[in-house]
């Protein structure tokens, strides 16, 4: 609990990814890559309960083993297309039949491994202490590179990554 708030987070992480096969486990520095979220939020004593939503046997194999409980994820929430408010939704309803109330879900993606304490304590400040009724925050770093200038591949052909 942090500031009378009880606090849940949640980490998406599906097993099909068709650019980096299985990348939410795939190794960063000896150690999974979902595994850098899920430890740094253990050192957050405030936080109540993480959990990692996942339609994976190995994801959530590896979630346990770093300390998380896993929502298993219903197959049409694993696609390409699907929404993350539709994982959020999802997971809120198992929480709810499980008898569980927080006050705030930190949605941490497991595919920005450098955030650190700070980042979600201020976080969590500006929706706890703020005046200004904020329902949401998020983190954002300046791009290195504006879009406009970069490039993407289509197959084998280079092609700007925003058209303008």
């Amino acid at each position: 609990m942090y500031k009378n708030k009880k606090i849940i987070v949640l980490v998406p992480a599906r097993g099909g990814s068709k650019t980096i096969p299985y990348k939410n486990i795939k190794l960063l520095c000896q150690k999974p890559l979902i595994a850098w979220t899920l430890d740094l939020v253990k050192e957050i004593p405030e936080i109540d309960k993480v959990v990692v939503s996942t339609d994976d046997v190995n994801i959530s194999i590896v979630s346990q083993y770093f300390g998380a409980d896993v929502v298993k994820r219903p197959d049409q929430l694993s696609t390409d297309d699907s929404m993350p408010i539709d994982v959020v939704k999802h997971t809120m309803n198992v929480i709810k039949e499980q008898e569980e109330t927080y006050d705030i879900m930190l949605y941490l993606e497991p595919t920005s491994p450098l955030r650190s304490k700070e980042d979600i304590y201020d976080c969590l400040d500006l929706l706890i202490e703020n005046n200004q009724g904020y329902t949401s925050v998020a983190t954002f770093s300046i791009a290195e590179l504006n879009p406009i200038r970069a490039w993407a591949l289509e197959g084998t052909s280079p092609k700007t990554f925003i058209e303008h």
